[in-house]
């Protein structure tokens, strides 16, 4: 995290600070997105007294999201936005498809932004946390990334550098649609493993469909025809080690009020995915 944030807990857990952030849709690191931002989310989800600086935690969400703005027309100055951004200001005009493109983006960070805010800001129990780590899987992430990375390796499926930092978040998005497929909380393992690797629906043909390849497995350009495919999801033993490790999160939190666990979920699925933008399913 930024040196201005001060403190906000120094990353301790996590071996590459530059993934900590995870400010580039090409996070190469080994964690599989399981400690994207992880003192960020630390402190977001931290019970307010043990913040020891909440102005530093609002201050580095804005520093990594930008801030907010009144009016999607208004000229932007790249200084007010996310600093993982190309950000033109307005070089071109409004209506074309770069400033399109950047009013996309900056909808969705400071969105971002306004989540971790206010949840920051929320009077809440203790056990938020105590999810929050137990879903990115926090004192074996090590063990769980070796695993998935073993279970790549057995069915001989290459896992692309420019896909693999956004597998956990995808898991924690699926997670959501199997609890409202199920219309129980918390979704078992087996139904987040389902809900993740079902085939999508629409007519053939169409981008819908991205070749049959599962909605959690795309990470595309919004405009483009077909996405980059995060190999993980196609892979069931892969799959089925974060199904377990989430699911069993979910199943050890039942004292957690559902729709307070379910945000958990949603915050920590968002804030871990390296750009929403080439996310839609974490959207």
């Amino acid at each position: 995290m930024s040196a201005a944030a001060k403190g906000v807990p120094s990353p301790k857990s996590h071996k590459s600070s530059s993934c900590e952030r995870a400010l580039n849709r090409e996070c190469v690191c080994g964690c599989y997105s399981l400690l994207h931002q992880c003192d960020l989310l630390d402190a977001v989800l931290a019970p307010l007294p043990a913040v020891s600086n909440g102005h530093a935690v609002g201050d580095e969400i804005k520093n990594l999201y930008g801030a907010a703005f009144p009016n999607l027309l208004d000229p932007q100055s790249k200084t007010d936005v996310s600093p993982a951004r190309r950000w033109v200001d307005w070089a071109t005009p409004p209506g074309t498809r770069q400033s399109a493109s950047q009013t996309e983006q900056r909808i969705l960070d400071v969105t971002l932004h306004d989540v971790l805010v206010i949840a920051h800001g929320k009077q809440r129990s203790g056990k938020w946390l105590p999810l929050g780590n137990a879903l990115r899987a926090k004192k074996d992430w090590r063990s769980v990334a070796g695993s998935i990375a073993a279970a790549m390796t057995s069915a001989q499926v290459l896992s692309p550098v420019q896909t693999r930092g956004y597998f956990w978040a995808s898991m924690l998005a699926a997670t959501i649609t199997a609890a409202d497929a199920a219309g129980t909380w918390p979704p078992t393992a087996q139904q987040i493993a389902a809900a993740a690797q079902a085939a999508p629906t629409g007519a053939p043909g169409t981008n819908d469909t991205a070749n049959g390849e599962p909605v959690f497995a795309r990470v595309v350009y919004p405009r483009a025809q077909m996405p980059s495919i995060i190999a993980e999801i196609g892979v069931p033993a892969a799959v089925d080690i974060a199904a377990q490790v989430i699911g069993s999160a979910l199943a050890t939190a039942t004292a957690l009020p559902s729709p307070e666990a379910r945000f958990v979920v949603q915050a920590v699925g968002v804030t871990v995915s390296p750009d929403l933008w080439y996310h839609p399913a974490a959207v």
